[in-house]
């Protein structure tokens, strides 16, 4: 007479994925008034099938099998259930059940994961354009997949080492955020997260903008740019520290060095400085050349009296920037091929007049004029 066939029914899992350290339940139908006792048996890969517990499901007293510890309990309902999961719960779990006229098999195999480990390099601080890579650390034999903020992550071509390794080759801020990595098996999945932040970026290409020109006694601005994050901006001038008075202010975070109005004294080499959490830098040093002048001009000597024939010379100065330009004049006559400081020329009667010395600034286009009377005594 031919044996009855074992029958093959799966198994519930609660939770469907369990977690390494947590617990689970091994859940079959619930036996029939036929069933006379339920036996566990565990076997791990490559190893001995090892008896867990036999249970009667209609009372009667358990026995404990090779591989039950504190953490395992099987109910009267066949029901098995593990604590404090660890890797080593991974095995094949077949349940039979038995009695006078049937023998029920029920075949599940579990695999608790360990929990991955996400690492980033060089750390999950990025300064921006800079590469970051991703590792899970997980066994080889388990499915990887990448997420950014829950969503997955789906540029493959950043999926290295059988998606063990995650590349960004150049961060930019729409990367920034939380990175999970997961590893299933066919019964139970598992997470690790980095977050990754954007350092700001370095301070580079710091210029100074400037006027087109610098004339005392008017408003002067110079404006500093640069790329990066979270600049901060400080000003030198000829290598001391520029601080804000009543006359300079600094603006828009120290970016915009303000002079009002501006003076002479004022010409000298600036430099802005640039610096944030990571990185400083400074421009090139910008020569601020203040326009003033022409002050009254001065014609020496101031001898009035010369002898007819004599050799007139006059020198006429003024202060200046630029230096000023020359003219000169007798009694309102331009005196031709005479347009520097100096003045010279043989006297004669008609020579006697007004000379009047005339400066002017090319850059500012003011003017202005010393008059000095000379007379000519005849021989």
């Amino acid at each position: 007479m031919a044996q009855p066939q074992p029958d093959v029914i799966p198994i519930a899992v609660d939770p469907p994925h369990p977690m390494e350290t947590k617990e689970v339940l091994m859940i079959p139908p619930i036996p029939s008034d036929k069933i006379k006792f339920c036996t566990w048996y565990r076997q791990q890969k490559g190893g001995e099938m090892e008896e867990i517990t036999t249970v009667y499901p209609k009372g009667g007293e358990n026995i404990p099998g090779e591989g039950l510890d504190e953490r395992i309990m099987v109910y009267s309902n066949c029901t098995l259930h593990i604590k404090e999961l660890t890797k080593d719960d991974s095995a094949d779990y077949v349940l039979v059940e038995g009695g006078l006229l049937v023998i029920t098999l029920f075949l599940l195999s579990a695999d608790f994961l360990p929990k991955p480990n996400v690492t980033a390099k060089p750390s999950n601080a990025i300064e921006e354009l800079h590469p970051v890579h991703f590792f899970c650390n997980a066994p080889n034999d388990l499915m990887i997949t990448w997420f950014k903020d829950r969503e997955l992550y789906t540029n493959e071509s950043h999926l290295l080492d059988n998606n063990k390794t995650l590349l960004i080759p150049s961060v930019t801020k729409n990367d920034t955020g939380g990175y999970q990595c997961q590893i299933t098996n066919h019964t139970s999945m598992k997470t690790d997260q980095v977050t990754l932040n954007q350092l700001p970026s370095a301070v580079l290409n710091i210029t100074i903008n400037h006027p087109p020109e610098a004339i005392e006694g008017k408003l002067i601005s110079l404006h500093c740019m640069s790329r990066g994050d979270n600049v901060s901006y400080s000003w030198t001038k000829g290598g001391q520290v520029v601080r804000a008075d009543g006359r300079i202010s600094l603006k828009n975070n120290n970016q915009t060095l303000e002079l009002n109005p501006g003076y002479r004294n004022d010409t000298a080499d600036y430099i802005c400085h640039g610096n944030n959490s990571i990185s400083s830098n400074q421009s090139e040093p910008y020569h601020l050349d203040i326009i003033y002048g022409p002050e009254h001009p001065v014609i020496s000597p101031l001898q009035q009296v010369y002898n007819e024939h004599s050799i007139l010379n006059l020198v006429c100065s003024a202060v200046s920037n630029p230096p000023a330009k020359f003219s000169w004049y007798l009694n309102g006559e331009l005196l031709e091929h005479q347009n520097d400081s100096h003045l010279t020329q043989r006297l004669t009667l008609k020579n006697a007049g007004n000379y009047t010395c005339k400066v002017t600034n090319v850059e500012s286009g003011l003017s202005k004029a010393t008059v000095l009377e000379i007379s000519i005594r005849g021989e």
